[in-house]
């Protein structure tokens, strides 16, 4: 079977360092919407299959099983003074997007496959959801170092602004990547993962075949 990492982590970043902007307080506004990846199959290997055979794509990384998406947004109000610029009102805008795995015969499956999926998208959106309060930290760090920027021009704030939030975002990306390294290596112990292995469907329980058969 071909490991599969449990998320690829898309950043579409827009930088929008914009005025006017009306607040006095700095604040990190966020939402979040899920996806569904429709899964084939009502056994753990057809399920199983099917995830590797159809995923989430991405082109240039593996199969994924869950994925999590996020476009920022950052705008300030820049106040001019004898000194020169700095940063006033400061507003953070994070919107996610979720995609879960979704068992399309899950009214279909016995009992037993039904808590090993459960499970195991239970685990996914877990593992999403972490990736997403490390980029919320990311949000929160930036702002607390952006409120304290100032420059001779405005120009040089937005720069400044610009190299902050570079260097937040490749932290959370440290963060994240431990995160899969931890979290693919435990892929094929998953229970539904380990059912898979021992189904009827995989010729000699060959786990390359799990990448091999069509659902």
């Amino acid at each position: 079977m071909r490991k599969a990492a449990t998320s690829i982590l898309t950043m579409a970043a827009i930088l929008c360092f914009a005025m006017p902007l009306s607040a006095a307080k700095a604040e990190v506004i966020s939402k979040t919407r899920y996806k569904r990846h429709t899964v084939y199959g009502s056994t753990p290997a057809s399920l199983v299959m099917s995830m590797n055979r159809f995923p989430i794509r991405q082109p240039g990384k593996e199969v994924v099983m869950g994925l999590l998406e996020m476009e920022p947004s950052f705008s300030y109000v820049p106040v001019r003074n004898a000194n020169g610029c700095r940063v006033g009102a400061l507003k953070t805008r994070i919107e996610f997007t979720i995609t879960l795995p979704h068992a399309r015969a899950q009214s279909r499956l016995d009992p037993a496959t039904r808590r090993l999926w459960t499970r195991f998208v239970a685990t996914v959106k877990h593992h999403e959801l972490t990736h997403r309060r490390y980029f919320l930290d990311y949000a929160a760090r930036y702002e607390a170092r952006a409120k304290r920027v100032a420059a001779p021009t405005c120009a040089g704030v937005d720069k400044a602004l610009a190299r902050i939030a570079e260097e937040e975002y490749a932290k959370a990306q440290r963060q994240n990547d431990q995160l899969d390294r931890h979290d693919g290596a435990e892929v094929d112990n998953l229970p539904l993962f380990v059912a898979a292995r021992r189904g009827p469907e995989i010729a000699g329980n060959d786990p390359r075949r799990l990448a091999q058969t069509r659902p």
